[in-house]
């Protein structure tokens, strides 16, 4: 293949070459570019089995592999190198180096089942699994709270029973689908499925019913809730939805052009919404019912460059070698300017006005990506967190506070399923319960007062 023409016109351009390596010879593409402007060159390099991919803009990503073909190395357009690590004989991943340094190890069983991640942070998460169906029987975090799963005799998931030992219960059908769902409390929802494997009815724990028709293509027709209200859906000869009906008689209407994508959209009162798209299907531009309209740039690899607003204001966006967006500018002239480590968060944010004059926020992160300090001009925040990466402590200090200065402090707790349990600041603590099911169903307020909450069915507030 040369030359490929999507529907809406945009054509995408190849060119080959034969290549002899220790490993294989083969037809491989050398060159690609496209109608909008994207042009790569593609060098290989059978002998030390590597590949770099160079841009128009002189941007080059390099890969490398093995002899079976399994990547060792991968290096990006800001020169940042990330390694990987390979069994010799079961080809599995062993360990990883990221681009920041940070090392991960993963350890498997005989059978090639992966049963221990530890990140960066020495953090371990586990799993162990199933002798007959290779599924995971246990699970655990790094905080150490475990999951475990029952399978019955063909391999299906009976029972999950989460950290707080409570047990959701799954019952099936001949082919293998789930027909029942029992709760940690005792409810049961029901499903009723067709012979295409599609959700035909849905039974809550409060016997409310759901249910959903399809045409004889399996595209969905109608749904009709437990009030007996429905919704029907109506599409063209390509399958693409064009008209949404509302039990009340209300009525969406979408238009899609030819490769599928949305270019007209009429409300249920009349107010039409037009998109105009490129070759690609990228918006250029966005035309409201009131004739409004928001107009959209884009350089040859995509990025969008210019935003302009219904008012004719324009929002520009520059960008780095990794596609980053770098700087912001708004119609009034003022910036943002954004840095980056090497795994790609948010290090800095730098706001300027039109006048002149910076304000730097620094964003410091750990080698998990978390984020544990913000430092404005004014003050300095600290985050901490536990080994299942739940927010424990904001801690946040004045820069010019006073030696001894008390900080503000805001703690939180969770039990071993995540829920939050209690929020404490020097106003207090706010103290949370649920039930079985993980709805939260009491408030205790710092001054004694408590909120209550009331759910029925399968958790509907």
């Amino acid at each position: 293949m040369t030359m490929h023409r999507e529907p809406g016109g945009e054509r995408y351009y190849y060119t080959w070459a034969w290549f002899e390596g220790p490993d294989d010879a083969a037809w491989r593409v050398t060159g690609h570019h496209t109608d909008s402007g994207e042009q790569y060159r593609l060098d290989w390099n059978l002998a030390e089995r590597s590949l770099c991919v160079t841009d128009s803009l002189g941007r080059t990503r390099c890969h490398w592999w093995d002899a079976q073909g399994l990547v060792t190395a991968y290096r990006d357009e800001a020169g940042q190198m990330t390694t990987f690590r390979w069994s010799d004989e079961e080809r599995l991943l062993l360990g990883m180096t990221d681009a920041q340094g940070g090392k991960w190890r993963y350890v498997y069983d005989r059978l090639g089942h992966l049963t221990e991640t530890h990140d960066p942070l020495g953090r371990v998460e586990q799993t162990q699994w199933h002798p007959v169906w290779h599924q995971p029987e246990t699970e655990v975090d790094a905080a150490g709270a475990a999951w475990r799963y029952e399978y019955d005799e063909r391999g299906n998931l009976q029972a999950v029973i989460d950290p707080l030992h409570q047990r959701t219960v799954y019952g099936y059908d001949r082919h293998g689908q789930v027909v029942r769902i029992t709760d940690a409390r005792g409810g049961d929802k029901y499903l009723q499925w067709n012979e295409d494997g599609q959700l035909m009815r849905h039974t809550d724990c409060s016997g409310s019913q759901t249910a959903w028709f399809y045409d004889e293509r399996t595209r969905l027709e109608r749904v009709t809730d437990a009030e007996s209200n429905s919704t029907r859906y109506s599409y063209d000869g390509n399958g693409h939805l064009t008209e949404v009906m509302f039990a009340d008689g209300r009525t969406e209407r979408y238009q899609p052009d030819a490769a599928g994508r949305l270019v007209k959209y009429t409300s249920p009162a009349g107010q039409i919404t037009r998109w105009q798209r490129d070759g690609q299907g990228r918006v250029r531009r966005q035309t409201d019912a009131t004739g409004r309209r928001t107009a959209y740039e884009y350089d040859a690899y995509g990025r969008l460059t210019t935003l302009t607003n219904e008012n004719g204001e324009s929002y520009r966006f520059r960008y780095d070698v990794l596609d980053r967006v770098t700087e912001q500018t708004d119609p009034g002239g003022s910036r943002r300017v954004y840095g980056y480590n090497a795994l790609n968060a948010v290090t800095a944010v730098i706001y300027g006005g039109e006048r002149g004059g910076e304000i730097r926020h620094g964003l410091e992160r750990d080698a998990a990506g978390r984020l544990t300090a913000k430092i404005t001009p004014e003050t300095r925040t600290k985050y901490r967190y536990d080994a299942a990466d739940r927010l424990l402590e904001i801690r946040r200090r004045q820069h010019d506070a006073a030696e001894g200065g008390e900080p503000e402090v805001i703690r939180f707790s969770y039990d071993s399923a995540g829920n939050l349990l209690s929020e404490e600041t020097a106003q207090g603590v706010l103290q949370h319960r649920y039930d079985v099911q993980g709805n939260r169903t009491e408030t205790q307020m710092p001054d004694g007062r408590t909120l209550r909450y009331l759910y029925y069915g399968s958790g509907h507030l």
